[in-house]
């Protein structure tokens, strides 16, 4: 967004930690991981967590999104089979102008009880934070710091990978705070299939995505906080442009998605959105659009063409509109 020129040399990745484990005489599998310092981190899909670093003014870099370690990731990790147990101390790495000295810190647990399906749940909160949630008067409702989030979620895949057959997933999340009165929730709902055996391999899949608005007729505060939420376009990056004008709270989004190997080694994946606003109310948001008109934000449509040129290449395109 400007032609001024900025350089930033920093270190990205550099921690330490231990990797362990074994097998016992009747196969079942155990390891552990503890882990400390700047590195990234994902927790499962980034609908709560996945970009835990910033990009742009002095570091540039908006679109190419190339810095992902945190500051500092404390992190263990401890599995059995098919179920992982997860403990996390998170400081992102925000941009000094931007930063709220906001820590997360959170239990994970997912298990696989079943072929094809996968259970998870959270247990997210900020021991610290100077951010801050407004009101509809513009007044401050209360800080990030004491927020809590419950998470759970699923997906179900009842097909081998690589078959046809339809898939799903699901998630729903509430956000609280110890300090003030807040009831924020959010989820999703996805159902597609896949076309194993057809020209191409089509993948088609719908998916629908809430995240509250603060209602102004009621002295809760409502509106969702997308903290560290994001990824890439197929995960929560909602619309390449709509993204930068709208972010994941205070929206309801519809998505139409397909994936397509025109070869083996490209991959196209359309997308069609429609989004909609959950409150008129929109303080906290883009500043320029604090009161909407009315619900209906907007449609956008992606085009992403990915392109695995070797084990070291990796080529991506995309257009929106």
């Amino acid at each position: 967004f400007t032609d001024k020129t900025r350089s930033h040399t920093g270190v990205e990745d550099a921690y330490v930690g231990i990797v362990g484990g074994n097998v016992d005489d009747a196969g079942n599998r155990l390891t552990f991981n503890l882990t400390a310092g700047r590195q990234r981190f994902t927790l499962a899909n980034g609908f709560l967590i996945a970009n835990t670093a910033a990009n742009g003014d002095e570091r540039a870099a908006l679109q190419a999104n190339a810095r992902w370690s945190s500051d500092m990731l404390v992190l263990g990790q401890i599995a059995y089979n098919n179920t992982k147990f997860e403990a996390f101390y998170l400081d992102p790495d925000e941009l000094p102008l931007l930063d709220s000295k906001t820590r997360y810190a959170g239990l994970n647990l997912e298990t696989k009880p079943l072929n094809g399906l996968m259970l998870g749940a959270t247990y997210l909160t900020v021991p610290e934070s100077n951010a801050n949630y407004f009101g509809p008067t513009g007044a401050v409702a209360g800080g990030r710091e004491g927020l809590e989030v419950y998470d759970l979620r699923f997906t179900y895949q009842p097909n081998p990978a690589g078959a046809s057959g339809p898939f799903f997933g699901g998630e729903v999340a509430r956000q609280s705070n110890r300090n003030f009165d807040m009831d924020a929730r959010a989820g999703y709902a996805e159902v597609g299939y896949n076309f194993a055996e057809a020209r191409w391999s089509p993948s088609i899949s719908y998916r629908l995505a809430y995240f509250s608005g603060d209602d102004p007729a009621t002295s809760t505060f409502e509106r969702w906080d997308p903290m560290l939420s994001g990824g890439n376009g197929e995960q929560w990056v909602q619309g390449a442009n709509h993204f930068k004008v709208f972010q994941d709270s205070n929206v309801i989004a519809h998505r139409l998605q397909a994936r397509l190997k025109v070869a083996p080694k490209v991959e196209i994946v359309p997308q069609f959105w429609m989004f909609k606003a959950d409150q008129l109310n929109n303080i906290g948001g883009n500043p320029a659009l604090s009161v909407l008109a009315d619900n209906d934000l907007g449609y956008e449509a992606n085009l992403t063409v990915k392109w695995f040129k070797s084990r070291n290449t990796y080529i991506h395109g995309h257009i929106a509109y």
